[in-house]
């Protein structure tokens, strides 16, 4: 049964305004990629009054995301020719005939969204994570807005023509800060890097490896995991091999973003070395989980360096152990940087602030005539 206007919330607040039904658009990985940042703007949006109807693969792994509240509308797998086949059958979900707007995840879902949007006689909007203008031109005119989640993805989306800059709403990824640093916390055992990034570009690896082996050589009790995956990896793998490293080197794939929340729990210190061609989610995820983190360059809005986190240059295996080092010697300064971007992450991405700054956009557009 749907509640009636004026139905307090979890919180026991009543809405100033009517509650609003949106359609969440998914694509194939979607929700691995951004099920963490989706789960706490969920329950945010919930409590601002605004219902969700999932529309995503029916293989996609959805425990994780608050349903109920959430309705979930699932979808076959499918080529684009035959496409028209699974929006016609979306569009008669009773779940999905409630929407007064799409929403389109991120860019995989574009096109799927728009033309679920157009057959429903509905508009849409979409979120881009992406930092290649190339992978903007899906995008259309039509879309009644684009949330970006930093000001490089707004300046991008803005200067390239794909909207027009009141269409463009720079909307921060919102994620629970933990309450306190978590790095080193058991002296006696090694501390445990995570490096993250995608495993392409022979020069960053190369600098990688002659990192773990110069930590070793001085002498410092550390194990490396390896998040990522790429068509470097058997490659890299042979060179760790090579330099006697198997026992320090763990390779763990491509977690979900849940998964990869769960594992910074147990890491000391994060190395960002490749994030590439989106924002870096994974260094959020990390600061957020109150971890000291190290980024390779410094293109996201939340990495400020030297307050949040610490820039390096991915190429440089000197630069980078140093880097290293300085944390490793001076666990205190590490903490200190990890308690920095926990501050920022609270004041600049808490999940409540966006959720209501989202629900807001919704309404306006759902308030808008078409365009």
């Amino acid at each position: 049964m749907e509640p009636e206007e004026g139905t307090p919330n979890r919180l026991g607040l009543v809405p100033a305004d009517p509650p609003v039904t949106v359609a969440w658009v998914a694509g194939k990985d979607t929700i691995d990629n951004l099920g963490y940042l989706l789960s706490s703007l969920a329950v945010g949006l919930v409590d601002s009054f605004i219902k969700l109807v999932l529309v995503c693969p029916a293989s996609a792994d959805i425990a994780d995301l608050p349903c109920p509240p959430i309705e979930v509308v699932g979808y076959p797998s499918y080529t684009w020719p035959f496409r028209e086949n699974v929006i016609r059958g979306l569009t008669k979900n009773p779940a999905l005939a409630k929407a007064q707007l799409m929403h389109g995840l991120d860019e995989s879902a574009v096109d799927l969204t728009r033309h679920l949007a157009g057959a429903s006689s509905l508009a849409y909007v979409v979120s881009s994570y992406g930092l290649l203008p190339s992978r903007m031109r899906r995008f259309r005119r039509d879309m009644a807005g684009i949330l970006a989640p930093s000001e490089r993805v707004q300046l991008q989306l803005i200067k390239g023509r794909l909207a027009s800059p009141e269409k463009v709403h720079l909307v921060p990824p919102g994620v629970h800060p933990a309450k306190r640093a978590i790095c080193f916390r058991n002296p006696r055992h090694s501390v445990a890097i995570v490096f993250h990034g995608q495993l392409r570009n022979w020069r960053r690896l190369s600098a990688l490896t002659e990192c773990f082996a110069q930590l070793k050589q001085q002498g410092y009790d550390c194990v490396f995991m390896i998040i990522g995956s790429g068509r470097m990896e058997s490659r890299f793998r042979k060179e760790v091999a090579a330099l006697g490293l198997q026992q320090e080197v763990t390779f763990a794939g491509m977690p979900t973003s849940v998964q990869l929340a769960a594992i910074m729990k147990a890491a000391d210190i994060f190395v960002s070395f490749a994030p590439g061609r989106q924002i870096g989610l994974a260094s959020l995820v990390a600061m957020s989980s109150g971890v000291p983190s190290l980024v390779a360059g410094n293109a996201d809005d939340f990495v400020i360096d030297g307050k949040t986190a610490i820039s390096f240059d991915a190429t440089s295996s000197s630069q980078l152990t140093e880097k290293l080092t300085v944390l490793l010697d001076n666990r205190e300064k590490a903490r200190a940087l990890a308690k920095n971007a926990l501050e920022y992450i609270k004041e600049r991405h808490g999940p409540a602030d966006i959720a209501q700054s989202v629900a807001g956009i919704y309404r306006n557009v759902i308030g808008s005539p078409k365009s």
